[in-house]
């Protein structure tokens, strides 16, 4: 008999998280599920603790990449041999709520095609710290009290506000796969929570929400804005959203996808100067080497339509000068106020 539901984690070089985040899932009150582990072609000892750990459970199944494919196609690897009628992602990191699948699957009987949980953010770079819980509806998706608004939670996979996108605390049903399991995509690393659902979510017709914390989220990881693969992976979901923009002319998805792609670029850079103290070669050879992106070309062909602080650096970019001038400015403006704050944070910490 085939499980109710696949849990499917992807990972890479994960031997400092995996086996907890292994023993959580197993420890879940929920228990008819399958646990398909996704090894990306890990060169640490990852592959080890899953070949030992599967071997005393017979719901562990492993898929043993020969190529790094990053976890956008190890999502989709996984699913393609998934048993169940609901499918849910858990990242190498993360850790369910102890009742978390039993919750999500109560809400199947009626019938949705995603359920939703809530979700609490845990920082740990700096000391174990987790937020509340954070609802996953906000207020611009609600009508009144209850009726919700499916149109706008779409936009949150076009960048338009701030509905949580990862793919975790969520319950899928396997049908909204059946036309993407077939696709050869690019590999991806940043943005790969935001290209599944953007893809998936053009065919939800109904969701149904879970106030209570469903997982803890855990952030600082390696899809900052400062990623050397940040800029590659925005061009490979920049002709994903294209190709469907194209389907569907929505002015209001092609503006907020606008703004996303300026702002991420800015951010890249502007992150250079602060964490990697480039200096003005540095950067003139990092502009140089990211100008040819096909995103890039379209920032700056936008850029004139934005009256935004990022928007100008696509406009200062004929004068390298002029476009490292106004970037390091900004630089030395956050990075004193970065500084201002650790000061404080210091002086509090001591009182």
């Amino acid at each position: 008999m085939s499980p109710k539901i696949s849990v499917i984690i992807p990972v890479f070089n994960g031997q400092k998280t995996i086996l907890n985040t292994i023993k959580n899932v197993l420890s879940q009150t929920f228990t008819d599920f399958e646990l398909i582990i996704v090894n990306d072609k890990s060169t640490d000892r990852t592959l080890d603790i899953l070949t030992k750990v599967a071997s005393h459970d017979k719901r562990i199944r492993i898929i043993d990449k020969q190529k790094n494919e990053k976890p956008f196609i190890g999502r989709i690897d996984g699913v393609r041999i998934a048993k169940a009628e609901w499918v849910t992602f858990v990242d190498a990191d993360d850790y369910f709520y102890p009742n978390a699948l039993q919750k999500l699957y109560e809400q199947t009987a009626k019938q949705p095609h995603v359920i939703l949980g809530s979700y609490c953010k845990v920082y740990d770079r700096l000391g174990w710290s987790r937020s509340k819980p954070i609802n996953v509806v906000p207020k611009e998706c609600l009508e009144g009290e209850f009726i919700f608004v499916k149109s706008k939670f779409r936009l949150a996979f076009w960048g338009c506000h701030s509905i949580f996108v990862s793919s975790c605390a969520k319950l899928y049903h396997m049908s909204l796969f059946n036309d993407i399991k077939a696709i050869n995509f690019k590999a991806i690393h940043s943005f790969d929570d935001t290209l599944l659902n953007l893809l998936l979510f053009e065919m939800v017709n109904k969701i149904v929400f879970i106030k209570d914390p469903i997982i803890d989220y855990r952030y600082g990881g390696g899809t900052s804005k400062f990623n050397k693969l940040v800029l590659p992976d925005l061009d490979v979901l920049y002709q994903y959203r294209s190709s469907l923009l194209d389907k569907c002319s929505d002015s209001e998805k092609e503006n907020y996808s606008n703004l996303e792609y300026i702002n991420t670029i800015y951010s890249y850079f502007l992150n250079g100067l602060i964490i990697e103290r480039w200096s003005s070669d540095e950067f003139n050879i990092e502009l140089e080497n990211k100008k040819v992106l096909p995103v890039f070309k379209h920032c700056i062909e936008i850029s004139t339509k934005y009256n935004l602080t990022s928007a100008t650096f696509f406009l200062n970019l004929r004068n390298k000068e002029l476009c490292y001038k106004h970037i390091s400015t900004e630089a030395n403006r956050l990075r004193f106020k970065r500084l201002i704050y650790r000061s404080i944070g210091a002086f509090l910490a001591k009182l």
